[in-house]
């Protein structure tokens, strides 16, 4: 289920909305639907900042991709891959089931920072398991037990970590959903994996490194 914590991101908001005064010349419209809507005039290309098949390896390919209007975020670009081969992508001995790669542009760092920094509140040791199990059911999702989340803090930017969050699924059997943050500045990298089965961090390690190279040398 990619993007599944996208939709707790309306109730982290609440608790930055309002706080910090905006005053920028590319903002995009503002809207609460997800409709597409064009580059913002005078901002950072980000899609050039966003992973592409090439940086995945053989066998993926784009699924969609634009950027799209948000309430908060000045931009948002958002890349989907599907794998072309039947079944999953095997990175060493992770099934990975599917991947979706956004870059936002938020109003200042002080708010990019608060939106990286609410990943490890929310999901941080036993209540943020108990966080991932209760947003699934407020959202009629599916029950979810044996939760298990671990974040680790990344090298990159000037700010990164990773969220993996294990579950079993009463309809999909055990999942684990991997999820990155990187932050140079105003800019986020936010990639979500999903994983059939079991993940072995180290199995993505390349990806996450390319998505750190995305973001920061984004010509290179």
């Amino acid at each position: 289920m990619i993007g599944i914590l996208e939709q707790l991101d309306l109730r982290i908001r609440g608790a930055l909305d309002g706080s910090i005064e905006v005053s920028v010349d590319h903002v995009l419209p503002v809207t609460d639907d997800d409709r597409e809507v064009p580059a913002p005039v005078g901002g950072p290309d980000l899609a050039a900042m966003t992973l592409t098949p090439d940086d995945l390896g053989p066998g993926w390919r784009l699924d969609e991709d634009g950027y799209y209007a948000d309430p908060d975020r000045l931009a948002l670009f958002t890349r989907d891959f599907k794998y072309t081969e039947p079944g999953a992508a095997i990175l060493g001995g992770s099934e990975i089931g599917g991947l979706e790669a956004e870059v936002q542009l938020w109003p200042d760092a002080e708010r990019a920072a608060a939106f990286v920094s609410s990943r490890r509140t929310l999901f941080e040791g036993e209540a943020g398991a108990a966080n991932y199990a209760r947003m699934l059911a407020d959202d009629g999702g599916p029950t979810v037990t044996n939760v298990a989340t671990e974040i680790r803090d990344l090298p990159y930017g000037d700010q990164a970590l990773a969220v993996t969050i294990a579950a079993d699924w009463s309809t999909l059997g055990r999942q684990t959903y991997l999820y990155i943050a990187i932050r140079d500045g105003d800019i986020v990298s936010w990639t979500t994996i999903d994983t059939l089965g079991s993940l072995n961090p180290a199995d993505v390690d390349l990806i996450v490194e390319r998505a750190a190279a995305r973001l920061l040398t984004p010509e290179g």
